[in-house]
């Protein structure tokens, strides 16, 4: 019987989607602490958002980490 589970496991296709493996994740860095303004900053873009009037789909976001002061910026690509 335990022969026969073990090959019905291996020919499921359920159970073959639903396998994650051992896959190693690498360790998150530390991140830099700001100690005044200017000192740590983040930049990304978000998107593509519905076009604006002016054609523009993008979002130019920065953030200051040591103020938290942040700004988003339109673009077009």
């Amino acid at each position: 019987m335990r022969q026969d589970v073990i090959q019905f496991i291996k020919e499921c296709t359920d159970c073959a989607r639903r396998k994650t493996g051992h896959k190693a994740k690498a360790p998150l860095g530390e991140i830099p602490v700001a100690t005044k303004f200017l000192d740590v900053v983040s930049l990304d873009i978000v998107g593509p958002l519905p076009v604006t009037e002016n054609g523009n789909k993008y979002l130019l976001t920065f953030v200051d980490h040591f103020t938290r002061f942040c700004e988003a910026i339109s673009i077009a690509k």
